[in-house]
């Protein structure tokens, strides 16, 4: 279980026309995304600022993400992106 150590500092905002942006605990990044309703879900290729953050979770994060293939909304709207092979999931809060 990786938790951030503070809370709230890791996003992600889906736009509508199949790109994403968000950020870590010292960058923002952005790239793209392809979902289908049966719960599949691509990241493509993400770029980002370049600034170094000593202490960081970023490489934890961004190779996290990089394993994702599914998703899941809940009842309150908060999304559940779900690794490959069930290695785990990571949540984010609605906002």
């Amino acid at each position: 279980v990786v938790t951030p150590k503070k809370a709230g500092v890791f996003t992600l905002t889906f736009n509508t026309n199949g790109n994403l942006s968000g950020k870590t605990d010292c960058n923002g990044f952005f790239g793209s995304y392809t979902f289908g309703s049966d719960g599949f879900i691509k990241f493509g290729p993400f770029g980002s600022t370049l600034m170094f953050c000593d202490g960081s979770q970023e490489q934890i994060f961004t190779g996290t993400i990089a394993q994702v293939d599914r998703y899941g909304v809940d009842a309150s709207g908060n999304l559940h992106l779900l690794l490959s092979g069930n290695a785990g999931t990571v949540y984010f809060t609605k906002q």
